[in-house]
């Protein structure tokens, strides 16, 4: 009841914006369908898509550990009780896997409580609650990673899976919606609501390590295709077309 509030308000706040707004800018084709979906397409709506921050590091070398990153919140739509799933199906093969998350976790009404979870699969010794961290700390999670699962329903776009990619690590992730736009064919794309689909993926990449290197490099390749000044120069063309109307 309390999340359908919430949601309502959020909505409510939104419809208020683009009443008021002669333009929008917003991040992915996805999230353009869906404003149009539910606010109209009366409304000029443009599309600046996000790139990583850190640079590429095209010469990572894969670690040979079963190490897992994750990157982002804990809130329902990210699925991480789906993900923790997985982690035991994939601990049958690999005991000594390592599933990391960096971030503050603290369980709330939208954030759920998964310590019941890790305690009934007994992963309390292969996950690891990384807390805040720093970039210089994030890029040693990078480092020591194997796979990166990103196992999220729903998002404007996916920017941890850009940052994974440039720093080198074979992705594992949904190519619907924004996240397919971030991750093109450069992903081991797949169903991330099924544990059993996410466990399979994540162990070929642990095992194969031809199918790991050739992510690595579709990854590089796809995350030099998003970069600051195409956003810039995305953004400042809308401020353009917005003043040429108000103008005539």
């Amino acid at each position: 009841y309390t999340q359908g509030k919430l949601a309502n308000w959020y909505l409510s706040q939104a419809r208020k914006a683009i009443k008021k707004a002669s333009t929008i800018i917003t991040i992915s084709d996805f999230s353009k369908s869906e404003i149009e979906t539910y606010w109209g397409k009366e409304i000029s709506i443009h599309i600046a898509t996000l790139a990583s921050s850190k640079p590429i590091n095209p010469d990572h070398t894969l670690t040979k550990e079963p190490n897992i990153l994750y990157v982002g919140g804990f809130d329902v739509r990210k699925n991480i009780p789906t993900l923790i799933d997985a982690l035991a199906l994939i601990k049958e093969e690999f005991p000594n896997v390592k599933l990391t998350l960096p971030g503050r976790y603290t369980p709330s009404i939208l954030v759920p409580d998964l310590t019941e979870l890790i305690e009934f699969h007994q992963l309390q010794d292969n996950i690891y609650f990384a807390g805040f961290v720093t970039d210089t700390e994030l890029e040693k999670l990078f480092q020591e990673a194997r796979v990166f699962i990103y196992p999220s329903r729903y998002e404007g776009f996916g920017l941890p899976i850009l940052e994974a990619m440039g720093q080198g690590i074979p992705v594992i992730c949904s190519r619907k919606g924004a996240m397919g736009e971030a991750a093109g064919k450069a992903s081991y794309g797949l169903d991330t609501t099924n544990a059993k689909y996410i466990a399979e993926a994540a162990i070929k990449i642990l095992k194969d390590d031809t199918l790991a290197q050739s992510l690595q490099k579709k990854g590089y390749k796809r995350a030099q295709n998003f970069t600051w000044t195409k956003t810039a120069k995305r953004i400042q063309y809308a401020f353009q077309e917005t003043l040429k109307v108000k103008d005539s």
